[in-house]
């Protein structure tokens, strides 16, 4: 999830409303996941939400289309970073480094899902992770909040 989290970090999850299986979740939410079905917080991932229900997505040469429309990017000389909007929703940092996440879609997302992207947009040489892809709303742990410690010094929210 880097350049959003680094190793190190410490952060705030909002775990309850996922108790009552209804949260109400948003694009651009980060969340944390079970990885399997026993829901140990100790095999969670944790991603960005790009797709809601029945949105289509695709990822092409790296970025990401959302019902047929690319996402908004600003890059800057400066940085290694990317900055990504979701229409009517948050703006984030991504990194965009070769070899790129390979194409994936147009496909809609299932009901009772959500499409979710790590913010670093990379294959990940020879590990076996999803970067990308469904994820069961069902699996979902909780909602990042904030930061709460971390090896950079300063107090920062998520977005």
């Amino acid at each position: 999830m880097k350049p959003t989290l680094v190793s190190g970090d410490t952060i705030f999850v909002l775990k309850w409303p996922f108790l009552f299986k209804n949260p109400i979740l948003n694009r651009g939410d980060i969340i944390i996941y079970s990885n399997s079905d026993s829901l140990n917080a100790y095999s969670a991932s944790i991603k960005r939400i790009i797709g809601m229900p029945g949105d289509f997505v695709a990822i092409k040469n790296g970025s990401v289309i959302l019902n047929g429309k690319q996402l908004a990017e600003r890059q800057t000389l400066t940085s290694p970073y990317t900055t990504e909007f979701i229409p009517n929703g948050p703006q984030y940092q991504i990194r965009k480094a070769p070899p790129l996440l390979e194409d994936f879609g147009p496909a809609q997302v299932p009901e009772g899902n959500v499409f979710c992207s790590g913010d670093w947009r990379s294959q990940l040489n020879g590990e076996n992770r999803i970067t990308a892809g469904f994820i069961p709303s069902h699996s979902i742990i909780g909602r990042a909040l904030w930061i709460w410690g971390s090896i950079q010094p300063k107090f920062r929210r998520i977005q």
